[in-house]
C-alpha cells in the first residue's frame, strides 16, 4: 500500500512537470509569436527613413473639388480658404464647397464671402454623414478629377495640391497628406498630440508606403480620385469613417498612399478633458471598424491591410509586453544570452528608429525633451480611454470647437 501510494505521488508530480512544461510552453510561443510582429512593425518604422518615392517627369493636372465640412466655424473658416486660395497650384482647377453642416453661426455667410460654394445640411448629425451626402451631390453635378477634404480649423501648405497630383501622376488612386500641428505650443496636451502625429506620420504612415502596404486616411488632409468614389462610395456608419473608408477601400483591393511634402495644419484639443471625449469616440469608432472589418479582410486575405487595422494598438502592444516580459522575467525565450541580445537589437532598433525619424523631420528638440513627462502621461492616458471606449456607452458625434485662427 505504501509503495502505490509513493507511485500515485510520483506521477502525481511528474504530471505537475508536464503541465508547467505545456504552459511555459505556450508562453513562449506566444512570446515568440508577439516577436514576430514587433518584427513587421519595427521594418514598417525602419522603411520610413529610406528616401521617398520618384518623381514623375510628366506635367499631368487635375481638376480638384476641395471639400470641407463645418459645423459653426466662422472663426476658422475663412483661414482654410484664404490658404486653399494661396497654394501654388492653378487655381481655375480648385473649386471650393463648404459643407454647412447645421450651421447657427456666420459659417455659412463668411464661407459665401470668401468666394466657397455652400452645400447646407440642415440638421448636424456626424463627419461621416455629411461627407456621404455631399458626395452623393456632387456626383454627377460637378465636373473633377479628384476631392480633397480638410477640416474646417486646417491650414492648407501651399503644395499641397501639386505635390498630391505629384502622386496621382504616378498612379496613386487616394493620398493621404502630412497632418501636422498648427498649435503644438498652446498646452502640454496640444504638444503630446503633436508628437504623437508627428512620430504616427513618419514611423506607420510613411514606413507602409515606401513598403507599398497602404496607408490609412486620417480624417483630413487626404485626396481620393472621382472614379474611385464612383467604385466605392462615401457610405460610412461609424464615428471612425476615414478608418472606416480605408478598409472599404482595402477590400476592394484599393490603397492609401502617402505624402510627407502634402502637408496640413490641424488644430490640436488644448485641455484634457476635450483630448479624452475625443478619443474616446475615436476608440469606440476604430473598435466598430475592427469588429466589421477584421474578418472580412482575413477572408480575403488581407493580411497587410488588417495588420494595419490594429496597428495603433499592436504597435505599441508588442514593444510593451516584450520589455515587460525581458524585466519580469516572463517565459524562457529572452532569459537566455542569444535571447536577450535579440531583444535588445529589436528594443535599440525601435528607439532609434523614431529618434532618427524625429531628427530628419526636423521635429526633435529640447521643446520634446520639456514635453516629455506630458507625453508620458498622454501615452498612459490610452489605457483607461482605450477601456472606456470598449466597454462603455456609445457617444454621439460631439463638436469640437476650434479658435485658432492662423
Amino acid at each position: 500500500m505504501i509503495i502505490y501510494d509513493k507511485m500515485i505521488l510520483l506521477y502525481s508530480f511528474r504530471g505537475d512537470k508536464v503541465h508547467l512544461y505545456i504552459i511555459k510552453s505556450l508562453i513562449d510561443i506566444a512570446e515568440l509569436i508577439i516577436f514576430l510582429l514587433g518584427v513587421y512593425y519595427l521594418c514598417i518604422a525602419v522603411f520610413s527613413l529610406f528616401a521617398g518615392a520618384r518623381h514623375s517627369n510628366r506635367k499631368d493636372t487635375f481638376r480638384f473639388i476641395a471639400i470641407i465640412p463645418a459645423h459653426n466655424e466662422a472663426e476658422t473658416i475663412g483661414g482654410v480658404i484664404a490658404s486653399i486660395r494661396s497654394t501654388d497650384y492653378p487655381q481655375e482647377l480648385i473649386k471650393i464647397l463648404v459643407v454647412a453642416d447645421g450651421c447657427t453661426d456666420a459659417t455659412i455667410s463668411i464661407a459665401n464671402k470668401n468666394g466657397a460654394e455652400v452645400f447646407i445640411r440642415e440638421k448636424s448629425t456626424t463627419k461621416g454623414d455629411a461627407l456621404t451626402e455631399v458626395f452623393r451631390h456632387i456626383k454627377g453635378k460637378y465636373d473633377y478629377d479628384v476631392a480633397a477634404v480638410f477640416d474646417a480649423d486646417n491650414i492648407v501648405d501651399k503644395n499641397f495640391f501639386s505635390e498630391v497630383c505629384e502622386r496621382m501622376t504616378l498612379g496613386k488612386d487616394v493620398v493621404q497628406g502630412y497632418i501636422d500641428s498648427k498649435n503644438p505650443d498652446r498646452s502640454w496636451v496640444s504638444y503630446a498630440y503633436s508628437i504623437w502625429y508627428w512620430i504616427y506620420n513618419r514611423v506607420s504612415q510613411s514606413g507602409r508606403a515606401r513598403l507599398n502596404l497602404g496607408c490609412r486616411i486620417c480624417g483630413t488632409g487626404f485626396a481620393v480620385k472621382r472614379e474611385v468614389l464612383d467604385t466605392v462610395e462615401w457610405n460610412t456608419t461609424t464615428t471612425a469613417e476615414d478608418c472606416e473608408y480605408t478598409y472599404m477601400l482595402a477590400e476592394n483591393g484599393i490603397k492609401v498612399d502617402f505624402c510627407e511634402s502634402a502637408v496640413v495644419y490641424d488644430e490640436k484639443p488644448v485641455c484634457f478633458k476635450e483630448s479624452v471625449l475625443q478619443r474616446t469616440r475615436w476608440v469606440q469608432g476604430i473598435c466598430d471598424v475592427q469588429g466589421e472589418y477584421t474578418l472580412r479582410l482575413l477572408k480575403r486575405f488581407k493580411i497587410n491591410a488588417v495588420l494595419g487595422l490594429w496597428g495603433d494598438f499592436l504597435n505599441v502592444f508588442c514593444f510593451v509586453f516584450l520589455f515587460v516580459s525581458y524585466i519580469f522575467k516572463i517565459g524562457d525565450i529572452w532569459q537566455t544570452i542569444a535571447g536577450g541580445i535579440v531583444l535588445w537589437v529589436y528594443i535599440t532598433a525601435y528607439v532609434l528608429s523614431v529618434l532618427i525619424a524625429m531628427l530628419k523631420d526636423k521635429k526633435f528638440n529640447k521643446k520634446i525633451i520639456l514635453n516629455l513627462l506630458g507625453y508620458m502621461i498622454y501615452i498612459s492616458s490610452w489605457v483607461p480611454i482605450g477601456i472606456m471606449g470598449i466597454f462603455g456607452k456609445r457617444k454621439e458625434w460631439y463638436h469640437t470647437k476650434h479658435s485658432d485662427a492662423v
